[in-house]
């Protein structure tokens, strides 16, 4: 019994934060995230309650984007304009966020000019976990603007730098 009043005096400290400079954008989730935020907790702080994997998930990766420093081309990729919106709602970051993801060179892996099997094609070297390392070397340089979106490019910058450093 005594562990049963225990839990619920914890799950009230949960809920006790400052409400007043929280601006609903219209979701529940937005409240657990503003909540979790508000009191620097992960997301396994409400576990016990019902979320989907997709609310969790958007939790879960928003929080992680309130504790960057900077948000630069590769966190306009890696996260979903939905991620970044309700990190943006806490972070007061007031960049056009929807803009800043259309400029990327690219929005997904799918999108690259190149895939790993053009990889093993132009190294003559089998599948491994080599090949997730180049794939996302490539994709940060496209990311960043380091390296153009075009297949004969990125084969020439591929040899290169696969064989300077095989």
């Amino acid at each position: 019994m005594g562990f049963g009043i225990n839990k619920i005096f914890a799950s009230r400290r949960t809920f006790q934060v400052d409400w007043i400079p929280y601006k609903s954008n219209g979701t529940s989730t937005f409240g657990w995230f503003y909540l979790l935020h508000q009191q620097n907790r992960q997301f396994s702080a409400v576990k016990e309650y019902r979320f989907s994997n997709e609310e969790k998930r958007l939790i879960e990766k928003s929080l992680e984007l309130t504790k960057l420093e900077t948000w630069d081309q590769w966190t306009y990729y890696h996260y979903s304009i939905e991620q970044l919106e309700m990190a943006a709602l806490v972070t007061d970051n007031v960049e056009n966020l929807t803009a800043a993801k259309q400029q990327l060179p690219i929005q997904s892996k799918s999108d690259i000019a190149a895939n790993g099997l053009d990889l093993m094609q132009w190294s003559g070297d089998k599948s491994g976990p080599w090949l997730k390392v180049w794939i996302e070397k490539m994709e940060k340089l496209i990311v960043y603007g380091e390296l153009e979106n075009d297949k004969e490019l990125i084969k020439d910058w591929f040899k290169n730098e696969y064989h300077r450093h095989a």
